[in-house]
């Protein structure tokens, strides 16, 4: 198999993106953060990308509601919620293709400090590649 498996994972709160071409599995690099007060909820967008050569069946998983944050994944207008966080959410993507998935976190009036959310992207044809984002909500 001559095929490049890469799959990128990257981060945005609008339009701009952080995580292009950075890959580890910690969100390093690939983190944004937003402070907002109860009862609000932020949107973050995950940008993925297949930056391999070969069409590659990209699974997205993630961190659920809890600390009394509610946390959401939308795929357009569908609620993928379930399949994120069960990590059966998976896109065929081909080279140099990108999908993008929101993530809706609302700040419960009972919420922590603060919440982290690690989203990892990996390669369904080499499961050895793995890219991570950060999203961080602070309590205001």
């Amino acid at each position: 198999d001559t095929s490049t498996h890469r799959p990128d994972a990257l981060m945005a709160t609008g339009t701009s993106y952080v995580g292009n071409d950075v890959y580890n599995t910690t969100g390093s690099g690939q983190t944004k953060t937003v402070k907002a007060k109860a009862g609000s909820t932020v949107t973050f967008k995950v940008e993925i990308q297949n930056d391999g050569n070969d069409t590659d069946p990209i699974t997205l998983t993630g961190p659920g509601t809890g600390n009394g944050y509610t946390v959401s994944y939308f795929d357009g207008t569908t609620n993928v919620t379930a399949a994120v966080k069960g990590g059966t959410c998976t896109f065929a993507l081909s080279g140099g293709q990108t999908h993008v998935i929101s993530v809706k976190v609302k700040i419960g009036t009972t919420a922590s400090a603060s919440k982290s959310l690690l989203v990892t992207v990996t390669s369904g044809h080499d499961p050895s590649k793995v890219d991570a984002v950060k999203a961080v909500v602070k309590k205001a």
